[in-house]
């Protein structure tokens, strides 16, 4: 087996996903800002449902923010243990925006925006158009007003992340 292994702990909700290219086969919901004590056990747990071991696994990728940086340590920190155990593993980063607006793509029928809230009235925020075989970046990730995100052409067709649900106008 080529499996991935994939973790997300930039924002309050974490993540765990295995997977291939193309298609996750197991994931698992890290609970609200438990990242440190709940990580490896939704490694364990995410390894387990993909009926797989870390012997299967070809390489790491770990969500590069944004987000918090506790956060950020974490994933950094359990990947490079990970990768420590086994230094053939390839390590990967992604932006979490991407990620977050890649998985709800197939709910919108034109670009996705990713919203992080970065409290005090700004996002961190992203817009993406999918299509098949690439992605496009309308806008790249960055710090803005909220208010600011609405005047983004093309307008979103979609906007996930908790940013989108604190700031939905």
């Amino acid at each position: 087996m080529s499996l991935y292994l994939a973790l997300d702990t930039a924002t309050a909700l974490g993540s765990v996903a295995v997977g291939d290219a193309g298609r996750a086969v197991a994931e698992v919901t890290v609970g609200d800002r438990r990242h440190a004590a709940a990580t490896l056990p939704a490694v364990q747990e995410g390894l387990r449902l993909g009926g797989a071991g870390f012997a299967d696994l070809a390489g790491l990728v770990v969500a590069d923010g944004p987000g918090s940086f506790t956060g950020l340590r974490i994933g950094f920190a359990t990947v490079k243990g990970l990768w420590q155990a086994r230094q053939g593993l390839s390590v990967e980063t992604a932006p979490s925006l991407l990620a977050a607006a890649w998985r709800a793509r197939g709910f919108a029928a034109g670009p996705v925006a990713a919203v992080y809230d970065a409290l005090g009235g700004d996002v961190f925020a992203a817009v993406y158009r999918f299509d098949d075989a690439r992605v496009e970046t309308l806008l790249a990730p960055r710090l803005l007003a909220a208010g600011d995100l609405a005047r983004v052409q093309p307008a979103p067709a979609l906007a996930v992340g908790d940013g989108a649900a604190a700031y939905p106008d």
